[in-house]
């Protein structure tokens, strides 16, 4: 339910799957500005979630083992267990979301996330006199979820 928020969103992600991109260019001008402003880099972190999926695909061989591998480090992230990473950043680091981690591996944009407050507050661009109903923290975890099952479809497609 809470999906449905993002739902307008949804195709800045899904270009990186061939089957299921859709867009409409009907989008409203909060989607426009948002898109266009780009305050998440999806592309890196697209790129990050490739290179560690293809490493659990590796080492696990199939969709489900990977699809539990995940779930079991998203929702053991706080044991200070590292698992599976590329260019030294592991998958547990993206499911912490802290903000200075992300401008330092540039999927936030440094100029537009002044700080944390600006990651969990509803997003604003005062100098557009605006504010979407959701923040940045919010839509990254969406991001990255619809990242991680995207790339778990395109690898599993693949050893088909």
């Amino acid at each position: 339910m809470e999906d449905k928020k993002f739902e307008k969103y949804d195709c800045l992600i899904t270009c990186y799957s061939q089957d299921e991109f859709k867009y409409d260019e009907d989008k409203p001008e909060d989607f426009a500005l948002f898109a266009l402003e780009c305050p998440i880099e999806i592309s890196i972190l697209m790129k990050y979630l490739w290179f560690i999926i293809r490493q659990i695909y590796k080492d696990l061989g199939s969709k489900e083992k990977v699809e539990k591998a995940i779930e079991k480090i998203k929702n053991e992230r706080n044991k200070n267990i590292k698992t599976y990473n590329w260019n030294d950043v592991y998958i547990e680091d993206l499911f912490t979301a802290d903000v200075n981690f992300l401008k330092k591996i540039f999927i936030l944009r440094r100029d537009l996330v002044s700080d944390e407050r600006s990651f969990i507050n509803n997003y604003s661009r005062p100098d557009f006199d605006f504010e979407w109903n959701f923040s940045l923290k919010e839509i990254y975890f969406y991001f990255l979820r619809r990242g991680i099952e995207i790339t778990i479809k395109i690898f599993s497609n693949s050893k088909k």
